[in-house]
Protein backbone atom coordinates (compact mmCIF):
# COMPACT_ATOMS: atom_id res chain seq x y z
CA UNK A 1 0.00 0.00 0.00
CA UNK A 2 1.16 3.25 -0.97
CA UNK A 3 -0.13 4.99 2.50
CA UNK A 4 3.04 6.02 4.78
CA UNK A 5 2.94 3.97 8.13
CA UNK A 6 3.90 5.81 11.07
CA UNK A 7 7.12 5.52 13.22
CA UNK A 8 7.34 6.38 16.90
CA UNK A 9 10.37 8.94 17.95
CA UNK A 10 11.21 9.44 21.90
CA UNK A 11 10.92 12.78 23.26
CA UNK A 12 14.08 14.61 22.91
CA UNK A 13 15.90 13.66 27.07
CA UNK A 14 15.61 15.87 29.69
CA UNK A 15 19.26 16.75 31.17
CA UNK A 16 19.95 16.03 34.22
CA UNK A 17 19.37 18.46 37.53
CA UNK A 18 22.56 19.05 39.58
CA UNK A 19 22.32 17.66 42.94
CA UNK A 20 25.05 19.58 44.41
CA UNK A 21 27.82 21.85 43.33
CA UNK A 22 31.00 20.55 41.06
CA UNK A 23 34.14 21.26 41.51
CA UNK A 24 35.26 24.62 39.88
CA UNK A 25 31.64 25.74 38.97
CA UNK A 26 30.71 28.92 40.16
CA UNK A 27 27.72 27.81 42.31
CA UNK A 28 25.69 30.49 40.54
CA UNK A 29 25.77 28.80 37.18
CA UNK A 30 24.27 25.91 38.63
CA UNK A 31 21.83 27.68 40.30
CA UNK A 32 20.55 29.00 36.56
CA UNK A 33 21.11 25.83 35.18
CA UNK A 34 18.31 24.51 37.95
CA UNK A 35 16.27 27.40 37.18
CA UNK A 36 16.26 25.68 33.03
CA UNK A 37 15.71 22.48 34.11
CA UNK A 38 12.33 23.52 36.24
CA UNK A 39 11.68 25.58 32.86
CA UNK A 40 12.04 22.72 30.73
CA UNK A 41 9.92 20.71 33.35
CA UNK A 42 7.23 23.41 32.98
CA UNK A 43 7.82 23.76 29.19
CA UNK A 44 8.66 26.86 29.02
CA UNK A 45 11.68 26.43 26.78
CA UNK A 46 12.71 29.72 25.98
CA UNK A 47 12.91 30.49 29.80
CA UNK A 48 14.50 27.24 30.00
CA UNK A 49 17.06 28.69 27.07
CA UNK A 50 17.33 32.04 28.96
CA UNK A 51 18.60 30.21 31.75
CA UNK A 52 20.88 27.42 30.16
CA UNK A 53 22.43 30.53 28.61
CA UNK A 54 23.54 32.31 31.72
CA UNK A 55 24.35 29.30 33.12
CA UNK A 56 27.17 29.00 30.10
CA UNK A 57 28.15 32.65 30.39
CA UNK A 58 29.24 32.11 34.29
CA UNK A 59 30.63 29.07 33.64
CA UNK A 60 31.38 27.85 29.75
CA UNK A 61 32.83 24.21 30.52
CA UNK A 62 29.58 23.34 32.15
CA UNK A 63 28.46 19.97 30.23
CA UNK A 64 24.75 20.05 31.76
CA UNK A 65 24.26 23.38 29.89
CA UNK A 66 25.35 22.85 27.16
CA UNK A 67 23.03 19.51 27.07
CA UNK A 68 20.68 21.45 28.63
CA UNK A 69 20.76 24.34 26.36
CA UNK A 70 20.73 21.64 22.89
CA UNK A 71 17.80 20.30 24.46
CA UNK A 72 15.99 23.51 24.87
CA UNK A 73 16.22 24.69 21.43
CA UNK A 74 15.59 21.16 20.25
CA UNK A 75 12.16 21.92 21.89
CA UNK A 76 11.88 24.88 20.05
CA UNK A 77 12.53 22.55 17.00
CA UNK A 78 15.69 24.87 16.47
CA UNK A 79 17.49 21.79 15.26
CA UNK A 80 20.53 23.36 13.79
CA UNK A 81 21.38 25.48 17.09
CA UNK A 82 20.51 22.81 18.91
CA UNK A 83 23.13 20.42 16.95
CA UNK A 84 25.90 23.05 18.42
CA UNK A 85 25.81 22.63 22.19
CA UNK A 86 24.61 18.96 21.54
CA UNK A 87 27.99 18.38 20.14
CA UNK A 88 29.90 20.88 22.31
CA UNK A 89 28.26 18.28 25.29
CA UNK A 90 29.79 14.88 23.43
CA UNK A 91 33.26 16.91 22.77
CA UNK A 92 33.27 17.93 26.04
CA UNK A 93 32.35 14.51 28.08
CA UNK A 94 32.16 11.67 25.12
CA UNK A 95 30.87 9.43 27.82
CA UNK A 96 27.26 10.75 27.89
CA UNK A 97 25.07 8.36 26.36
CA UNK A 98 21.98 10.91 26.56
CA UNK A 99 24.02 13.44 24.23
CA UNK A 100 24.61 11.13 21.52
CA UNK A 101 21.27 9.70 21.53
CA UNK A 102 19.91 13.79 21.17
CA UNK A 103 22.90 14.38 18.96
CA UNK A 104 21.33 11.33 16.52
CA UNK A 105 17.78 13.30 16.97
CA UNK A 106 19.08 16.53 15.93
CA UNK A 107 20.64 14.84 13.03
CA UNK A 108 17.51 12.69 11.98
CA UNK A 109 15.73 16.14 11.80
CA UNK A 110 17.76 17.81 10.04
CA UNK A 111 17.92 14.70 7.50
CA UNK A 112 21.39 13.62 7.65
CA UNK A 113 20.93 9.97 8.45
CA UNK A 114 24.34 8.73 8.07
CA UNK A 115 25.85 11.44 10.90
CA UNK A 116 22.58 10.27 13.03
CA UNK A 117 23.62 6.57 12.44
CA UNK A 118 27.09 7.59 13.55
CA UNK A 119 25.46 9.31 16.67
CA UNK A 120 23.31 6.58 17.79
CA UNK A 121 26.12 3.89 17.64
CA UNK A 122 27.84 5.90 19.67
CA UNK A 123 25.33 6.08 21.94
CA UNK A 124 25.33 2.48 22.01
CA UNK A 125 28.87 1.95 22.39
CA UNK A 126 28.75 3.90 25.80
CA UNK A 127 26.38 2.32 27.17
CA UNK A 128 25.36 -1.62 25.50
CA UNK A 129 22.49 -1.76 27.59
CA UNK A 130 20.74 1.35 26.66
CA UNK A 131 17.92 0.49 24.76
CA UNK A 132 17.16 3.46 23.51
CA UNK A 133 19.75 3.96 21.12
CA UNK A 134 19.09 0.67 19.52
CA UNK A 135 15.55 1.83 18.82
CA UNK A 136 16.87 5.04 17.44
CA UNK A 137 19.05 3.67 15.28
CA UNK A 138 16.88 1.38 14.11
CA UNK A 139 14.89 4.64 12.96
CA UNK A 140 18.30 6.11 10.95
CA UNK A 141 18.57 2.70 9.19
CA UNK A 142 14.01 2.86 8.33
CA UNK A 143 14.73 6.74 7.07
CA UNK A 144 17.15 4.99 4.24
CA UNK A 145 14.70 1.88 3.49
CA UNK A 146 17.51 -0.21 5.05
CA UNK A 147 14.67 -2.36 6.39
CA UNK A 148 16.61 -5.45 7.25
CA UNK A 149 19.64 -3.68 9.46
CA UNK A 150 16.26 -1.68 10.85
CA UNK A 151 14.46 -5.14 12.26
CA UNK A 152 18.48 -6.08 13.85
CA UNK A 153 18.36 -2.60 15.61
CA UNK A 154 14.62 -2.66 16.84
CA UNK A 155 15.69 -6.71 18.17
CA UNK A 156 18.53 -5.10 20.04
CA UNK A 157 16.05 -2.67 22.21
CA UNK A 158 13.89 -5.39 22.43
CA UNK A 159 16.31 -7.96 24.16
CA UNK A 160 17.04 -5.21 26.33
CA UNK A 161 13.83 -3.86 26.88
CA UNK A 162 10.92 -6.20 26.06
CA UNK A 163 8.16 -4.18 26.87
CA UNK A 164 9.28 -1.06 24.44
CA UNK A 165 6.19 -0.71 22.53
CA UNK A 166 7.61 2.01 20.19
CA UNK A 167 10.41 -0.15 19.40
CA UNK A 168 8.20 -3.26 19.08
CA UNK A 169 5.92 -1.21 16.74
CA UNK A 170 8.14 0.05 14.58
CA UNK A 171 9.80 -3.54 14.03
CA UNK A 172 6.36 -4.67 12.65
CA UNK A 173 6.59 -1.32 10.30
CA UNK A 174 9.98 -2.98 8.84
CA UNK A 175 8.83 -6.13 8.91
CA UNK A 176 6.11 -5.33 6.44
CA UNK A 177 8.04 -2.99 4.25
CA UNK A 178 10.08 -6.18 4.24
CA UNK A 179 6.75 -8.10 2.73
CA UNK A 180 6.45 -9.97 5.76
CA UNK A 181 2.70 -9.22 7.07
CA UNK A 182 2.16 -12.28 9.49
CA UNK A 183 5.29 -11.29 11.42
CA UNK A 184 4.17 -7.55 11.59
CA UNK A 185 0.83 -8.60 12.39
CA UNK A 186 2.52 -10.69 15.34
CA UNK A 187 4.47 -7.45 15.92
CA UNK A 188 1.11 -4.97 16.07
CA UNK A 189 -0.80 -7.53 18.26
CA UNK A 190 1.85 -7.94 20.72
CA UNK A 191 1.51 -3.66 21.31
CA UNK A 192 -2.05 -3.66 21.59
CA UNK A 193 -1.89 -6.15 24.36
CA UNK A 194 0.07 -4.08 26.21
CA UNK A 195 -1.12 -0.75 25.13
CA UNK A 196 -4.70 -0.87 23.43
CA UNK A 197 -4.86 3.03 23.57
CA UNK A 198 -1.73 2.87 20.73
CA UNK A 199 -3.28 4.49 17.80
CA UNK A 200 -0.57 3.99 15.41
CA UNK A 201 -0.49 0.82 16.15
CA UNK A 202 -4.16 -0.08 15.39
CA UNK A 203 -3.59 2.05 12.09
CA UNK A 204 -0.11 -0.02 11.01
CA UNK A 205 -2.37 -3.39 12.06
CA UNK A 206 -5.09 -2.16 9.49
CA UNK A 207 -2.23 -1.51 6.89
CA UNK A 208 -0.75 -4.97 7.64
CA UNK A 209 -4.20 -6.93 7.21
CA UNK A 210 -4.86 -4.86 4.12
CA UNK A 211 -1.40 -6.19 2.50
CA UNK A 212 -2.63 -10.08 3.45
CA UNK A 213 -6.47 -9.02 1.55
CA UNK A 214 -7.77 -8.93 5.03
CA UNK A 215 -10.23 -5.83 4.21
CA UNK A 216 -12.97 -6.64 6.79
CA UNK A 217 -10.10 -7.09 9.45
CA UNK A 218 -8.36 -4.44 8.48
CA UNK A 219 -11.24 -1.98 8.28
CA UNK A 220 -12.27 -2.51 12.08
CA UNK A 221 -8.32 -1.94 12.75
CA UNK A 222 -8.37 1.44 11.00
CA UNK A 223 -12.30 2.11 12.56
CA UNK A 224 -10.58 1.45 16.39
CA UNK A 225 -7.49 4.12 15.55
CA UNK A 226 -9.96 6.48 14.57
CA UNK A 227 -11.82 5.91 17.80
CA UNK A 228 -8.56 6.78 19.95
CA UNK A 229 -7.23 9.41 17.99
CA UNK A 230 -10.39 10.95 15.83
CA UNK A 231 -8.08 13.48 13.50
CA UNK A 232 -5.96 10.48 12.38
CA UNK A 233 -5.98 11.82 8.42
CA UNK A 234 -4.00 8.44 7.10
CA UNK A 235 -5.67 5.67 9.09
CA UNK A 236 -8.99 7.50 8.24
CA UNK A 237 -7.36 7.48 4.17
CA UNK A 238 -6.41 4.07 4.48
CA UNK A 239 -10.12 3.37 6.00
CA UNK A 240 -11.57 5.00 2.74
CA UNK A 241 -8.99 2.53 0.45
CA UNK A 242 -10.58 -0.02 2.55
CA UNK A 243 -14.31 1.03 1.87
CA UNK A 244 -13.79 0.43 -1.40
CA UNK A 245 -12.25 -2.59 -1.51
CA UNK A 246 -15.46 -4.04 0.17
CA UNK A 247 -17.73 -2.31 -2.06
CA UNK A 248 -19.04 0.10 0.86
CA UNK A 249 -20.17 2.50 -1.12
CA UNK A 250 -21.81 4.71 0.95
CA UNK A 251 -19.62 4.57 3.69
CA UNK A 252 -16.58 5.54 1.11
CA UNK A 253 -18.66 9.12 0.16
CA UNK A 254 -18.98 10.12 4.00
CA UNK A 255 -15.16 8.59 4.81
CA UNK A 256 -13.95 10.81 1.56
CA UNK A 257 -15.62 13.79 1.99
CA UNK A 258 -14.33 14.04 5.35
CA UNK A 259 -11.28 13.56 4.28
CA UNK A 260 -11.71 16.49 1.60
CA UNK A 261 -13.03 19.07 4.17
CA UNK A 262 -10.04 18.08 6.29
CA UNK A 263 -7.80 18.37 3.14
CA UNK A 264 -9.09 19.76 0.23
CA UNK A 265 -6.49 19.31 -2.39
CA UNK A 266 -6.59 15.40 -1.63
CA UNK A 267 -6.20 13.62 -4.67
CA UNK A 268 -7.16 9.96 -4.03
CA UNK A 269 -10.02 11.07 -1.83
CA UNK A 270 -11.35 12.52 -4.92
CA UNK A 271 -10.74 9.21 -6.71
CA UNK A 272 -12.39 7.36 -4.27
CA UNK A 273 -15.07 9.89 -3.99
CA UNK A 274 -15.80 9.70 -7.77
CA UNK A 275 -15.46 6.08 -8.35
CA UNK A 276 -18.29 5.67 -4.70
CA UNK A 277 -20.87 8.46 -6.40
CA UNK A 278 -20.61 6.22 -10.06
CA UNK A 279 -20.95 3.10 -8.51
CA UNK A 280 -24.49 4.46 -6.53
CA UNK A 281 -25.43 5.93 -9.72
CA UNK A 282 -25.01 9.12 -8.75
CA UNK A 283 -23.51 10.05 -11.79
CA UNK A 284 -24.10 14.15 -11.41
CA UNK A 285 -22.34 14.04 -8.23
CA UNK A 286 -19.22 11.92 -9.42
CA UNK A 287 -19.46 14.63 -12.71
CA UNK A 288 -19.07 17.42 -9.66
CA UNK A 289 -16.78 15.26 -8.17
CA UNK A 290 -14.07 15.18 -11.18
CA UNK A 291 -14.47 18.68 -12.51
CA UNK A 292 -13.59 19.96 -8.56
CA UNK A 293 -10.33 17.80 -8.87
CA UNK A 294 -9.41 19.17 -11.76
CA UNK A 295 -9.64 22.89 -10.58
CA UNK A 296 -7.36 21.34 -7.95
CA UNK A 297 -5.12 19.18 -10.68
CA UNK A 298 -5.73 20.57 -13.89
CA UNK A 299 -4.61 17.44 -15.94
CA UNK A 300 -5.26 15.00 -13.12
CA UNK A 301 -5.60 11.70 -15.68
CA UNK A 302 -8.49 9.59 -14.11
CA UNK A 303 -10.92 12.90 -13.89
CA UNK A 304 -9.95 13.42 -17.26
CA UNK A 305 -10.87 10.22 -18.41
CA UNK A 306 -13.89 9.41 -16.63
CA UNK A 307 -15.37 12.61 -17.21
CA UNK A 308 -16.71 12.77 -20.45
CA UNK A 309 -18.02 8.94 -20.25
CA UNK A 310 -20.16 10.49 -17.14
CA UNK A 311 -21.53 13.61 -19.50
CA UNK A 312 -22.15 11.32 -22.49
CA UNK A 313 -24.12 8.92 -20.61
CA UNK A 314 -25.93 12.07 -19.10
CA UNK A 315 -26.79 12.98 -22.51
CA UNK A 316 -24.57 16.23 -22.19
CA UNK A 317 -23.22 15.74 -25.49
CA UNK A 318 -21.51 18.49 -26.30
CA UNK A 319 -19.43 19.07 -23.19
CA UNK A 320 -18.33 15.13 -23.30
CA UNK A 321 -17.04 15.80 -26.82
CA UNK A 322 -15.30 18.67 -25.68
CA UNK A 323 -13.82 16.71 -22.66
CA UNK A 324 -12.68 13.88 -25.26
CA UNK A 325 -10.62 16.51 -27.32
CA UNK A 326 -9.10 17.39 -24.02
CA UNK A 327 -8.44 13.88 -22.98
CA UNK A 328 -6.70 13.38 -26.17
CA UNK A 329 -4.55 16.14 -25.54
CA UNK A 330 -3.57 14.44 -22.37
CA UNK A 331 0.01 12.93 -21.93
CA UNK A 332 -0.99 10.04 -20.13
CA UNK A 333 -4.44 9.20 -22.73
CA UNK A 334 -4.70 7.02 -25.90
CA UNK A 335 -5.58 9.63 -28.49
CA UNK A 336 -6.70 8.00 -31.02
CA UNK A 337 -9.02 5.96 -28.31
CA UNK A 338 -9.92 9.58 -27.13
CA UNK A 339 -11.02 10.86 -30.96
CA UNK A 340 -12.35 7.59 -31.75
CA UNK A 341 -15.29 8.78 -28.80
CA UNK A 342 -15.56 12.00 -30.35
CA UNK A 343 -16.80 10.36 -33.59
CA UNK A 344 -18.94 7.64 -31.79
CA UNK A 345 -20.79 10.67 -30.29
CA UNK A 346 -21.07 12.30 -33.21
CA UNK A 347 -22.12 8.98 -34.91
CA UNK A 348 -24.54 8.18 -32.16
CA UNK A 349 -26.42 11.71 -32.37
CA UNK A 350 -26.93 11.07 -36.28
CA UNK A 351 -28.46 8.00 -35.61
CA UNK A 352 -31.06 9.56 -33.26
CA UNK A 353 -32.39 12.51 -35.54
CA UNK A 354 -34.57 12.82 -38.23
CA UNK A 355 -33.79 16.41 -39.90
CA UNK A 356 -31.28 15.33 -42.80
CA UNK A 357 -29.12 18.26 -42.73
CA UNK A 358 -28.06 17.47 -39.07
CA UNK A 359 -27.83 13.72 -40.12
CA UNK A 360 -25.79 14.66 -42.69
CA UNK A 361 -23.47 16.90 -40.59
CA UNK A 362 -23.54 14.47 -37.93
CA UNK A 363 -22.13 12.15 -39.79
CA UNK A 364 -19.31 14.21 -41.62
CA UNK A 365 -18.14 14.91 -38.08
CA UNK A 366 -17.80 11.45 -37.43
CA UNK A 367 -15.70 10.91 -40.21
CA UNK A 368 -13.48 13.80 -39.32
CA UNK A 369 -12.83 12.63 -35.91
CA UNK A 370 -12.37 9.38 -37.00
CA UNK A 371 -9.80 10.53 -39.58
CA UNK A 372 -8.13 11.91 -36.85
CA UNK A 373 -8.19 8.79 -34.81
CA UNK A 374 -6.28 7.04 -37.98
CA UNK A 375 -4.21 9.71 -38.37
CA UNK A 376 -2.86 8.92 -35.34
CA UNK A 377 -3.10 5.07 -35.25
CA UNK A 378 -3.71 3.97 -38.76
CA UNK A 379 -4.97 0.50 -37.67
CA UNK A 380 -7.14 1.87 -34.65
CA UNK A 381 -9.78 -0.97 -34.65
CA UNK A 382 -12.60 0.51 -33.56
CA UNK A 383 -12.07 3.94 -35.42
CA UNK A 384 -12.02 2.01 -38.80
CA UNK A 385 -15.76 0.29 -37.96
CA UNK A 386 -16.55 3.61 -36.72
CA UNK A 387 -15.72 5.15 -40.33
CA UNK A 388 -16.75 2.32 -42.28
CA UNK A 389 -20.07 3.05 -40.33
CA UNK A 390 -19.86 6.71 -41.26
CA UNK A 391 -19.27 6.25 -44.50
CA UNK A 392 -22.09 3.53 -45.16
CA UNK A 393 -24.36 5.88 -43.79
CA UNK A 394 -22.98 8.61 -46.36
CA UNK A 395 -23.64 5.88 -48.88
CA UNK A 396 -19.99 5.52 -50.13
CA UNK A 397 -19.93 1.76 -50.42
CA UNK A 398 -16.50 1.93 -52.14
CA UNK A 399 -14.97 3.52 -49.45
CA UNK A 400 -16.63 1.47 -47.35
CA UNK A 401 -15.51 -1.81 -49.06
CA UNK A 402 -11.74 -0.47 -48.36
CA UNK A 403 -12.29 -0.31 -44.86
CA UNK A 404 -13.98 -3.53 -44.63
CA UNK A 405 -10.45 -5.61 -46.17
CA UNK A 406 -8.41 -3.49 -43.75
CA UNK A 407 -10.25 -4.14 -40.88
CA UNK A 408 -10.78 -7.82 -41.69
CA UNK A 409 -6.98 -7.98 -41.59
CA UNK A 410 -7.00 -6.38 -37.89
CA UNK A 411 -10.08 -7.75 -36.10
CA UNK A 412 -12.42 -10.14 -37.74
CA UNK A 413 -15.48 -9.86 -35.06
CA UNK A 414 -15.35 -6.00 -35.82
CA UNK A 415 -14.99 -6.39 -39.77
CA UNK A 416 -18.21 -9.12 -39.25
CA UNK A 417 -20.29 -6.04 -37.80
CA UNK A 418 -19.35 -3.71 -40.61
CA UNK A 419 -20.60 -6.81 -42.86
CA UNK A 420 -23.90 -7.01 -41.09
CA UNK A 421 -24.40 -3.55 -42.54
CA UNK A 422 -23.34 -3.71 -45.91
CA UNK A 423 -26.12 -6.45 -46.01
CA UNK A 424 -28.48 -4.27 -44.10
CA UNK A 425 -28.38 -1.85 -46.82
CA UNK A 426 -28.36 -4.53 -49.50
CA UNK A 427 -25.22 -4.12 -50.71
CA UNK A 428 -22.93 -7.45 -51.33
CA UNK A 429 -20.31 -7.42 -48.37
CA UNK A 430 -16.49 -6.70 -50.51
CA UNK A 431 -14.66 -9.86 -50.95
Amino acid sequence: MGTMVTMSVLALLLAPLLAVPQARVDPRAIDLYNQGVQAMEAESFAAAEEHFRASLDVTPGLVEAHHGLGTALARQERWSEALVYFRSTVRLNPRLPDAYNNLGLAWMELESYDEAEAAFRKAAEVNPRDARAHYHLGNAYAARQRWSEAVDAYQQALAIHPGYVQARNNLGVARAQLGEAPSAISSYEAVLEARPDYAEARYNLGLAYADEGRWEESRQALLGALELKGDFFDARDALALAEVELLLWKDAVETNRTLLEERPGHVPAFHRLGLAYENLGLRGEAIETYRRLLEVVEDDYTASSRLPWLLDMEGRHEEAIAGYRRLSRHPDADPAEALYNVGRIHANRALNTTDGAVYKARWEAATAAYEEALALEPEHPSSLLGLGMATIGAGNFPKAAQIYRKLREIDESLAERLAELFRRNRVAVPK
